[in-house]
């Protein structure tokens, strides 16, 4: 009802189809029975065009039958979850650091699709905070890459000090054994 007048829909599937919700209803002699419609399941919202349909009925089950497959064809994954492991990080003056994923990574894709994860890690500078970006993981479907989240790191690491250095120096250029 509005402003105190009841409307009828010309639109049909309106309470009949799950989530339907509109969009535009039509007919004349030429075009036949027409229905642009969208209905959402979920986080997912289809859109539908039926046109020359020989009466209502056969535009109603038409478009029934579209949206069902266009829903069938869609499903929802978690590519990674934040928190996950990403991989270790090497450190300047060695060492490694944990990486986390950091957000999760949900992604729509048709059934039999297939994701990839690539884990890429960037060179790091030292003091290292908890939490600070150490890389990033891109999730691939094919060849594009359909979302990322960086990686993290899961601890904090300081700098090293003024011995720290000499030491990592002293054991990366002078080697007194020839080893």
């Amino acid at each position: 009802m509005i402003d105190g007048r009841r409307w009828n829909p010309s639109n049909t599937l309106l309470g009949n189809y799950p989530g339907l919700d509109g969009v535009k209803t039509g007919h004349t002699g030429d075009a036949g029975w027409c229905l642009a419609a969208t209905a959402r399941r979920g986080s997912h919202r289809i859109f539908v065009i039926g046109l020359g349909a020989a009466d209502e009925a056969s535009r109603n089950r038409d478009i029934s039958r579209l949206l069902d497959w266009g829903f069938g064809q869609l499903r929802v994954v978690t590519a990674v979850r934040s928190g996950s492991a990403g991989g270790t990080v090497p450190l300047p003056y060695g060492g490694t650091v944990d990486a986390r994923v950091g957000k999760t990574l949900r992604l729509t894709v048709r059934p039999g699709e297939r994701l990839r994860l690539r884990y890429r890690v960037a060179t790091v500078r030292l003091p290292l905070a908890q939490g600070a970006p150490v890389g990033q993981v891109d999730v691939l479907v094919g060849s594009r890459v359909a979302a990322s989240s960086p990686l993290i790191a899961a601890k904090a690491v300081a700098a090293p000090g003024l011995f720290d250095r000499i030491g990592w120096f002293a054991g990366h250029v002078f080697d007194p054994f020839g080893l």
